[in-house]
């Protein structure tokens, strides 16, 4: 039997404080995180039943596509390692029925990546609060957050239940109730927003010790190496998101984004590198943070919507000065 499971909820006010400290909409990974969005549109393995297959994007041996996609509801099972402070388990999600509104726009497009910028839009008439004037020049308010009752987490002996806090869900779990290589699913009854099941494979630990060595401000490719996955394991992605921020609170200036097989290296083209604001000009010091991510994702329909489950292994990293 695994030991207890000890876990934290919180408001949206303990998920603001967990966010990076100059945070942006670039619409993923942490979407990593937020970034990144850390956020993933290609072979999304939607099933017909409404639970997408268990491999993720690529299962067809096919080539490989990176994926910038992003639905409008959005589940994220997260394996965080905090060194010494042993791995942690984090659950957030974000039911919606519309997009996110973003101040971002692709500026450029190399291969596997892209770079986002932030653009000053003028919005006539001005927008009221809560609404953002967008990118594309429009008024677009940020979708309520919707409530489809408790999530429950499941690989078929450990649990893991976090309701709806008002704002969205949020749970940290001590350890890793879900170990890499074995099947999880995501599931809630329905309520404001539609019931939905779908079912991923955890990711291995992502190791990438010489991330903390990547600078902006060394000319060149950015080259970026990690631990292969284990062999056999059903095909993930990576995704690299740079970003660039002038100061605490504000948007981020830029985003470098790239999504590649999971091989084990990936070089940032320098063009891509050369064009983010330099560090020098960020105004807040080391921040904002940048990630490197294994993830996997499958997307399933919600009644009418969209909906991404992401599991993934972020790392968590400064380009601007050295740690």
């Amino acid at each position: 039997m695994r030991p207890a499971l000890t876990f934290l909820t919180c408001s949206s006010l303990c998920f603001a404080a967990a966010a990076p400290a100059c945070s942006g909409d670039s619409g993923h990974a942490d979407d990593a995180l937020d970034a990144s969005d850390t956020s993933p549109a290609a072979d999304t393995g939607v099933a017909d039943t409404g639970v997408a297959d268990t491999g993720g994007a690529d299962t067809g041996g096919g080539p490989f596509t990176p994926d910038f996609a992003s639905s409008p509801a959005v589940v994220r099972l997260q394996i965080n390692d905090f060194g010494t402070e042993g791995y942690y388990t984090t659950v957030k999600a974000t039911l919606a029925t519309a997009a996110q509104p973003t101040v971002h726009a692709v500026d450029t497009e190399a291969g596997n990546c892209r770079l986002l910028v932030s653009v000053q839009a003028l919005c006539e008439p001005s927008c009221v609060y809560p609404e953002l004037c967008t990118a594309q020049g429009t008024c677009q308010a940020f979708p309520e957050p919707l409530s489809a009752g408790a999530l429950t987490l499941t690989d078929g002996v450990d649990a893991l239940t976090v309701p709806f806090d008002g704002y969205g869900y949020w749970l940290q779990s001590a350890g890793l109730p879900f170990a890499p290589g074995e099947t999880v699913t995501v599931s809630a009854p329905g309520d404001a927003f539609p019931a939905f099941s779908a079912v991923a494979a955890m990711p291995d630990v992502l190791v990438a010790p010489g991330i903390y060595d990547v600078r902006l401000t060394t000319p060149g490719d950015l080259l970026f190496t990690w631990d292969p996955p284990t062999a056999g394991a059903p095909p993930a992605h990576v995704r690299i998101t740079l970003n660039a921020g002038y100061g605490h609170g504000l948007p981020l200036a830029a985003v470098v984004e790239c999504d590649v097989p999971d091989t084990g290296s990936f070089a940032v083209p320098d063009a891509l590198r050369a064009a983010l604001p330099p560090p020098s000009t960020w105004g807040c010091g080391e921040c904002p943070e940048s990630y490197l991510t294994r993830y996997r994702k499958v997307t399933v329909e919600a009644g009418d919507t969209a909906l991404d489950l992401i599991v993934e292994s972020p790392l968590r990293f400064y380009t601007a000065y050295p740690n």
